[in-house]
């Protein structure tokens, strides 16, 4: 996270989005769409072969053995109720003007 953050990554790492899920605005809406549907506490990822896969709890891929993810995002309550309460759709809208994509780039091979 950076607060130079959002807009859309660069290179191969967008091309593959977009071929993937048709658009970035479409990528976007169903790591969005995911991430509110996690019941309770857990983590929405995106995983190297761009698929994006949640998590319970404090579970991540990797307990699993899988692969370590591009990008994390906690949607446990403590992540964000000191500033949007039970709002968890506002937080994720906020979350991703503060992605940096620069770095998860870097991370994408």
């Amino acid at each position: 996270m950076t607060p130079d953050g959002g807009g859309e990554p660069q290179g191969k790492l967008n091309t593959n989005i977009v071929q993937k899920y048709g658009s970035f605005h479409a990528f976007k809406d169903e790591f969005t769409a995911k991430s509110l549907a996690i019941f309770g506490s857990g983590w929405a990822w995106l995983m190297p072969d761009l698929s994006i896969v949640t998590t319970p709890n404090q579970d991540s891929p990797l307990m699993t053995g899988g692969p370590e993810p591009l990008l994390g995002l906690d949607v446990w309550e403590h992540a964000y109720y000191l500033d949007y309460k039970n709002k968890r759709d506002e937080y994720v809208s906020a979350w991703w003007d503060v992605v940096n994509w620069e770095f998860i780039t870097t991370r994408y091979v």
